[in-house]
């Protein structure tokens, strides 16, 4: 379990769009309060981006943290980098430090929670952005969800669009099967 194994995972599914990315180094701070409580918006998590980030725009800055109480069920989140320019310490990733490849979260453990947030701090949304209205997530080859699901669900179509019909297979379970 470590930050080199969660660029590997980086390198995989941003590879095919040609992304990449390299580790610069990693820090390690002890601090429990942060560690905890970071959560998006907490006191907590303005304390340790302003004290750890490092780097301009172009460079991620992943923060691995334990989420507790409010934030107990959360994976991860991300900045958009629309945001940099008014919140440039904000700026960068906060993960669940047990979805970190080789971590003890079963079926979380891959690395994908840092690929999903990475997503949106490369500026991705989610494919139910706007539900079935345009302009969605801004991608005009993804089908729109109307909602979130809970993993890769087989013929899920929950908005009709285009070529698109009702129970057609959603195109982006290709990707969440292969990556």
């Amino acid at each position: 379990m470590g930050m080199s194994h969660q660029i590997d995972a980086l390198n995989l599914g941003f590879g095919p769009p040609g992304l990449r990315f390299a580790l610069r180094n990693v820090t390690r701070t002890v601090n429990a309060d942060w560690f905890n409580n970071g959560g998006p918006g907490t006191p907590q998590q303005d304390a340790m981006k302003a004290s750890l980030r490092q780097g301009g725009p172009s460079v991620l800055n992943i923060y691995s943290v334990n989420f507790s109480g409010t934030w107990s069920s959360l994976l991860g989140y991300s900045t958009f980098p629309q945001t940099y320019t008014s919140a440039p310490t904000d700026d960068g990733i906060v993960i669940l430090f047990t979805t970190l490849p080789g971590g003890p979260l079963a079926s979380y453990n891959q690395g994908k929670t840092g690929v999903h947030e990475t997503g949106h701090w490369v500026g991705l949304y989610h494919t139910f952005q706007g539900s079935c209205f345009e302009p969605g997530d801004y991608v005009a080859d993804t089908q729109p969800e109307a909602t979130p699901s809970e993993g890769c669900m087989e013929g899920r179509a929950t908005c009709v669009v285009g070529d698109v019909l009702e129970g057609e297979v959603d195109p982006i379970r290709e990707f969440a099967f292969n990556f």
